[in-house]
């Protein structure tokens, strides 16, 4: 009987670890792919982003939620194919997909951009560049000294959205969300409403 007991549980442990290896290189398989899109509203918002006082270097979350990973992800996932927003994604791709409206963003701002890895379920805060990660008391600085900005996109109909930066200026213990409403008319997008205003930090 404690044999049969045994075999049982070593089954279980098995189809266990092979059901989080499964998991494991879904959410690793999830990544974003580069999106280029005539008339984005990404390019729009991008090229119209200021932000006053950032560090000549930043540092940024390198997903957004559709890309995440764990229950909030297959949350979002389901709500946006229920209600058909996932072909908004599909067409556009999400805020951090196109590597030249990025590059447009830090340009415009004068910064350096460096990719943070929050991990699937936000477990890490460390720089996603294995070199500058290696070093231990590099990365405690840059954390400690650089702005951290968070984007998010969150699509209400296929040609409106709503956009937000978070922006913690961890130096001067202060975060900043800065809010936007755009929405397509004519087959333009346009950033239609603006909002900022100071949060309480959730790093």
């Amino acid at each position: 009987m404690n044999l049969r007991y045994k075999i049982l549980k070593d089954y279980k442990l098995i189809i266990l670890k092979l059901l989080f290896f499964i998991f494991v290189c879904s959410c690793e398989n999830s990544t974003p792919k580069e999106k280029f899109v005539k008339n984005s509203p990404y390019e729009i918002f991008f090229n119209q982003l200021k932000i006053n006082k950032l560090t000549d270097t930043i540092l940024v979350q390198n997903r957004t939620k559709i890309f995440g990973c764990g229950t909030a992800y297959v949350m979002y996932e389901d709500e946006l194919n229920k209600n058909g927003l996932i072909k908004f994604y599909e067409k556009y791709g999400t805020i951090l997909d196109n590597s030249d409206f990025l590059n447009v963003f830090a340009k415009n701002n004068n910064v350096k951009i460096l990719w943070i890895e929050r991990g699937n379920e936000g477990e890490l805060f460390q720089l996603e560049d294995s070199i500058l990660h290696k070093n231990k008391n590099l990365e405690k600085r840059l954390i400690a000294e650089k702005a951290f900005l968070s984007f998010d996109d969150s699509p209400k109909t296929l040609d409106s959205l709503n956009l937000t930066v978070v922006i913690n200026f961890r130096n001067l213990n202060k975060t900043i969300l800065k809010s936007f409403d755009l929405s397509k008319r004519q087959n333009n997008w346009k950033i239609d409403k603006q909002n900022e205003q100071e949060i309480k930090s959730d790093l």
